[in-house]
């Protein structure tokens, strides 16, 4: 596929046919959007010359990619998954502009030089601290861009903070998504739900394997560069050049991924790439099926994989367990005998920390007071524990809950924060099975 011009690549994807139908004010202002946020994104390059593709083409590609994920009741204005026309501009505008703030926007060059302490010397747009900058920041530089320029880009005020949003979700962990996109949202005189559209923008985002991944010439400057930096960004190129386009979505959902390597290194680090987005595209599923209407088509889970080397075999190999043995061990007496009252200990121990984080996280004006009770029931020969703490989500429960060395203190919302977990190695809950 070659790279074309952004507005007749807009103009063909699906997303933009159905914006169009339900209303062409929307639609002329996502072509606005696309137009003006170009150049930005085309100076990307500028800053990190060695990085696959993350101009315009890439938001294109995304959106097609939108499209393949989606169920077809999306595009029907009969059913109730249908997209609004206000959600179909918040998704196209996400995916042409979630990596704006890895741009250098015009008039702050002078000032990011004297922050960052970087002189006007050819080099300093490749700096390493200008690029770690950019990198940490673009999720917030991006939104505030857009925010200072909405009218420009035609962005409708009430939109805005829902794009910011958009933008900044596929740098959050998926604890981190919910927490911050799990709030009440109307557009169009329609409820809406944001964590759902984010999800499938970063879904999208995931999957964007494609043949124009790859910015021309870039293969050829990192084979003369031996810098460790341009080693690793070498095999990053090659991981797209090897896969391709060939990274489907099948009709029920499952995501079937070829290639062929003559690395075993970038071979290696596809299958570790791979691995990453099944937790990702589970997580982001997830959240999908507990809306009120399921819109994703793909679905979490093993990714069918048929990557080969072509000059002779690959196996990985790693630790591995009898999964039946180690439950035994882990939920045996070997462990746990040494103090008959380890059980209730565990079980206190979880209501305590239950209490502690949502007292962290509570004000003054909350009046919270935390309650643990220990409750014994000579009848049935049972004891309960109970506690008024912060609570189980769904995806907690799913994810932590009998998952051997799962704790939940390994998470973003706790390790984040100033707060120190009691809990560490996430077997404890096996002590009272």
């Amino acid at each position: 596929m070659k790279v074309r011009d952004s507005i007749t690549e807009l103009k063909e994807t699906k997303l933009y046919t159905q914006l169009l139908s339900l209303d062409s004010e929307y639609a002329e202002r996502i072509e606005t959007f696309v137009r003006a946020i170009e150049p930005l994104m085309a100076s990307i390059k500028n800053y990190f010359p060695y990085y696959t593709r993350h101009d315009v083409h890439h938001g294109y590609q995304v959106v097609h990619r939108m499209e393949q994920c989606l169920l077809g009741a999306c595009f029907d204005v009969e059913l109730p998954e249908a997209l609004t026309a206000q959600e179909i501009f918040l998704l196209i505008a996400a995916a042409y502009a979630h990596d704006l703030g890895m741009a250098v926007f015009p008039g702050e060059e002078e000032s990011l030089r004297e922050k960052l302490g970087l002189s006007s010397q050819d080099g300093w747009k490749t700096s390493e601290d200008l690029q770690n900058h950019l990198r940490k920041n673009h999720s917030n530089r991006g939104g505030r861009y857009i925010e200072e320029h909405a009218e420009s880009l035609a962005v409708p005020r009430n939109l805005v903070s829902a794009l910011d949003l958009m933008m900044k979700a596929h740098n959050y962990s998926i604890p981190q998504l919910e927490k911050e996109l799990y709030r009440p949202f109307a557009a169009g005189q329609k409820e809406s739900d944001l964590a759902q559209l984010a999800v499938i923008v970063c879904v999208a985002d995931a999957i964007e394997f494609s043949d124009t991944r790859v910015v021309d010439g870039v293969l050829e400057q990192l084979v003369k560069d031996q810098s460790s930096p341009a080693k690793i960004s070498y095999a990053e190129n090659m991981k797209h050049v090897c896969t391709g386009d060939s990274l489907a979505v099948a009709q029920d959902g499952r995501i079937i991924v070829s290639g062929t390597f003559s690395d075993e290194n970038v071979l290696a680090l596809a299958h570790r790439t791979f691995d990453q987005m099944e937790e990702w595209i589970q997580g982001y599923s997830d959240i999908d099926h507990r809306s009120n209407v399921k819109r994703l088509k793909i679905r979490g889970g093993t990714f069918h994989c048929d990557l080969t080397l072509s000059h002779g075999e690959f196996h990985r190999l790693g630790v591995r367990l009898n999964k039946r043995n180690v439950i035994d061990l882990i939920a045996s007496n070997a462990i746990w005998r040494r103090d008959q009252g380890i059980a209730l200990r565990e079980l206190v121990q979880n209501s305590v920390e239950a209490c502690r984080y949502r007292a962290h996280h509570s004000a003054p004006s909350d009046k919270y007071h935390p309650e643990v009770r220990v409750a014994f029931n000579r009848d049935s020969h049972s004891v309960s524990v109970s506690d008024n703490g912060c609570g189980m989500s769904e995806r907690t429960v799913l994810n932590n809950l009998l998952t051997v060395g799962s704790s939940r203190s390994c998470e973003v919302t706790y390790t984040e924060s100033d707060y120190s977990p009691i809990a560490r190695f996430g077997i404890g809950f096996w002590s009272v099975l």
